[in-house]
């Protein structure tokens, strides 16, 4: 019910309690038993016919496979609501709601990459601290430096209607990527960062405004 498929896994520098930096270990290859779409489809059919187990009060259990490919579905689902409502804005959401058509699956499954949420807080936690090192190098104090990890891991919905901010935040984001030695490791983080980034400054253009109304 699966196939083998080669995959890389890099890792990430440590520190120990002495706070003495552990170098992060070499990439390591991997061929892991992944499921297809004809595999999916085969095991959702196979737990479709599936007698319920009950426990000792005669209660059915809930069927575990069943509960993880839903939340495997919902999972990019809600991700993509909690980057909607950052760009509606909070307020505007709580009095109006979204529309469901706004973040079908079908439509998030299309979208290009970039324009999709995809980054738990362990990956924003390791892009803050790689962008920081790397801005330090060429040249930006780590207070600004700071400052630019917050923003760019608030997705830049602080600054989305500040132009200026936003040009130079796409400077930023190519240096940052253009100096980074991981940049297999961030290169989603990039692509989507900078995507982001030219939608902002595209909405913010007079004539972008100007045909909104």
């Amino acid at each position: 019910m699966t196939q083998l498929v080669d995959k890389k896994f890099g890792f990430r520098k440590t520190t120990d309690d002495t706070g003495k930096v552990i170098p992060a270990p070499e990439p390591l290859n991997l061929k892991l038993a992944l499921f297809n779409w004809e595999d999916i489809i085969a095991m959702i059919a196979a737990e479709s016919k599936r007698e319920p187990i009950k426990n000792a009060k005669g209660e059915e259990e809930p069927n575990k496979v069943k509960e993880m490919v839903i939340d495997c579905i919902n999972t990019p689902i809600i991700n993509y609501v909690k980057d909607l409502i950052d760009t509606v804005g909070v307020e505007e959401v709580r009095a109006k709601g979204i529309e469901p058509e706004l973040y079908s699956f079908e439509l998030i499954a299309n979208l290009p990459p970039a324009s999709k949420s995809m980054f738990d807080e362990e990956t924003w936690k390791a892009f803050k601290e790689d962008y920081m090192e790397v801005m330090a190098i060429v040249g930006v104090s780590p207070e600004r430096a700071k400052i630019g990890a917050e923003h760019l891991a608030a997705r830049l919905n602080r600054v989305k209607g500040n132009l200026e901010a936003l040009e130079q935040f796409k400077g930023r984001i190519n240096s940052w990527y253009s100096n980074s030695k991981k940049q297999e490791e961030f290169a989603k983080v990039f692509q989507y960062l900078l995507q982001r980034c030219e939608d902002f400054i595209k909405a913010n253009q007079p004539e972008t405004i100007l045909a909104s109304f």
